[in-house]
């Protein structure tokens, strides 16, 4: 490697950081696990800041956007329209006080909280039945009666003794009981 070559960072999970602590759109792409045109959408988009760029126009961030991005991403896959993201990282900067800036974001966070737990009791839900799914299929494991299967698999005793089927199964499986 050249003597003026940034080196790179042999830190395990640090995927190609420069030695100044500084990372590239690259970086913060596979960091995490997200897209260059990801890291460049939010950065149009107003939320990621480079702190410069090279002479090459590479830009290069701090961590703390990396920090940033994580997070967007993460109130993004919560349903967090981009806006509200937008709304929310600037936020602070938009009022005369921390009680005020606070007030604001707590607002914001609770009701992003309760969408939140719907979600969860959603996909809660969902594993659970995924899961009776899945327990109801292991005795269709060892299935050779190709004469039910797949149009009578409802006639097949691994169905008939199961005092319930998942709806997840009956879909799959088009079986009804």
């Amino acid at each position: 490697m050249p003597e003026d070559s940034p080196k790179l960072d042999a830190q395990p999970g640090s995927a190609n950081r420069r030695g100044d602590g500084r990372l590239t759109t690259g970086d913060m792409a596979r960091l995490a696990s997200s897209t260059l045109r990801t890291v460049r959408f939010y950065e149009e988009a107003g939320i990621l800041e480079p702190l410069e760029r090279t002479e090459g126009g590479h830009r290069l961030f701090a961590e703390t956007e990396m920090q940033r991005l994580r997070l967007a991403l993460d109130l993004r896959h919560a349903d967090l329209s981009l806006e509200d993201v937008r709304a929310l990282f600037g936020s602070k900067g938009e009022h005369a006080s921390g009680a005020a800036a606070a007030r604001a974001i707590t607002e914001k966070l609770d009701a992003q909280l309760e969408l939140v737990g719907a979600q969860l009791e959603q996909l809660q839900a969902l594993a659970a039945e995924l899961k009776a799914t899945q327990e109801a299929l292991k005795g269709c494991l060892a299935c050779e009666k190709s004469e039910l299967f797949p149009e009578k698999c409802g006639d097949c005793s691994v169905m008939r003794v199961q005092k319930s089927l998942p709806n997840a199964l009956k879909v799959l499986w088009r079986v009804q009981t």
